[in-house]
């Protein structure tokens, strides 16, 4: 676990994980709503952390959902600075390319966007 004070929930994961879920499932009907959980999630974290990175992985897909591509790519490029490419879990680089196919499928992704992309292909 990377919190200072967090067991286990009842089902096996702690509640940050819970608001991570929350978060993932809206994101695409509901991304004011998936930031809000997503938000919650990483604020239960550690900076740096694998926890805090898959939620602020979500929040920046949440802003994408919103056209919020500076936003967004704020976001990943502050996950890709605290997480040494070594100890990115696979899962955060998932969401981070499913972040940049979102941000390029806009109709005007941006110079943002495409050093994003190549920021994102170097970690594979």
């Amino acid at each position: 676990m990377d919190a200072a004070e967090e067991a286990p929930g009842r089902f096996g994961f702690d509640h940050a994980e819970f608001e991570l879920h929350l978060a993932e499932a809206q994101v695409g009907t509901d991304p004011v709503r998936a930031a809000r959980h997503a938000e919650s999630s990483a604020g239960l974290k550690r900076v740096g952390s694998p926890g805090w990175a898959a939620a602020t992985g979500v929040l920046a897909r949440s802003h994408a959902a919103r056209h919020g591509s500076d936003d967004a790519c704020a976001l990943a490029s502050e996950v890709m600075d605290a997480v040494p490419p070594e100890r990115m879990r696979s899962t955060t680089r998932s969401r981070l390319g499913d972040l940049v196919s979102e941000l390029r499928a806009q109709r005007s992704p941006g110079a943002r966007v495409k050093a994003l992309g190549e920021r994102v292909s170097a970690l594979e």
